[in-house]
């Protein structure tokens, strides 16, 4: 089964939102980089002819969909916060990406290398992401 790849960020404007889509980098003719979400699938015909729905992002909040769900069906994605009920730890857990690989990593783990791999997704549920609920990273 093939994962789709798509990205999500945090638009720039007065109330920031999240975009959904492909994502890429542009130099402007000053040097400066620019980060941009594309809508939806990325469709080499739509990026030719209509700009419109492409959206400036903030690129310390993209993060990129790792193919997997919680269990309500909901999208998980790098940044994402997850409750997972069938594990001892009580802390939520980050996702991340480490070698490659996505990884469920507790706020009292320091290191990539005690992260637990991705197996327990499907009984986890999203619970916020790290940008808009840094509070759920807390640890006593």
């Amino acid at each position: 089964m093939k994962r789709e790849i798509m990205f999500r960020g945090k638009i720039i404007c007065k109330e920031p939102d999240w975009e959904y889509g492909f994502y890429f980098q542009r130099t402007t003719q000053y040097g400066n980089k620019k980060y941009y979400i594309l809508e939806g699938n990325l469709n080499r015909a739509r990026l030719r002819d209509c700009f419109r729905d492409v959206w400036e992002v903030y690129p310390e909040t993209v993060g990129q969909f790792t193919g997997l769900r919680d269990k309500n069906g909901k999208e998980i994605y790098e940044g994402d916060v997850l409750y997972i009920s069938c594990l001892k730890e009580e802390n939520p857990f980050v996702v991340e990406c480490w070698k490659y690989k996505y990884m469920f990593r507790s706020p009292k783990i320091h290191s990539s290398k005690e992260a637990y791999e991705p197996c327990y997704w499907e009984s986890g549920e999203v619970i916020g992401n790290i940008h808009d609920n840094p509070e759920l990273l807390k640890t006593e």
